[in-house]
């Protein structure tokens, strides 16, 4: 599997975040848990730094090579932007890759997912600044 099937599936399991960490499976993040991706086994290091360099840039491969750590922006057309962070770990690479949505969602669809926990929130940012 590569990077494009990760993120295929990232959107197809609405996913917020895809964890790829060696030593173990990658992960989805769902409803605020990471979850083990089925049929995936753990990722090897010479594993996660193939995935890593499917989405890094190879000028920018030299850059996080010397810091460590790097962050930019991914899109894969007709999908979704992701913003991911590429970072040593333990001598290893690995990363985190958050979605963002090219739609964004309507709030009666956030409380429907999320509840009343958000509720207080969205009817303040509803309210007019005047108020």
């Amino acid at each position: 599997m590569n990077m494009d099937t990760l993120l295929r599936q990232m959107i197809e399991k609405e996913a917020s975040d895809l964890h790829i960490k060696v030593g173990s499976p990658p992960g989805f993040r769902i409803d605020g848990d990471i979850k083990p991706i089925e049929g995936w086994d753990r990722i090897t290091a010479e594993k996660s730094e193939e995935l890593a360099r499917e989405v890094v840039a190879p000028e920018r491969w030299e850059e996080f090579s010397k810091s460590g750590d790097l962050d930019f922006g991914h899109s894969v057309s007709g999908l979704a932007r992701f913003r991911v962070n590429v970072l040593k770990q333990r001598g290893s690479c690995g990363m985190v890759i958050r979605k963002i949505p090219f739609k964004f969602i309507a709030h009666t669809r956030l409380l429907r997912k999320w509840g009343s926990a958000i509720s207080p929130r969205i009817k303040a940012l509803r309210k007019p600044l005047n108020a």
